[in-house]
């Protein structure tokens, strides 16, 4: 597919702004696609930061917990 918009660096910023400026309405549904794929991915990528730093905190707690 020849697309700007396929590197795993996405930014969703940019593809809504490639969204504003598009008059085609196919182009723009696969962009709004691109768009929701982005934010998804950015969606898993903050679930997966808070549960391993959760992980970590407890983790931490329970060795200092232990060393007391």
């Amino acid at each position: 597919m020849n697309s700007p918009f396929t590197g795993r660096s996405l930014d969703w910023r940019k593809i809504c702004r490639a969204a504003g400026l598009e008059q085609d309405p196919e182009k723009l549904v696969r962009i709004v696609q691109k768009i929701n794929s982005a934010l998804r991915a950015r969606q898993r990528a903050l679930r997966d930061f808070a549960k391993t730093r959760q992980s970590a905190t407890q983790h931490i707690s329970s060795r200092l917990g232990r060393a007391a």
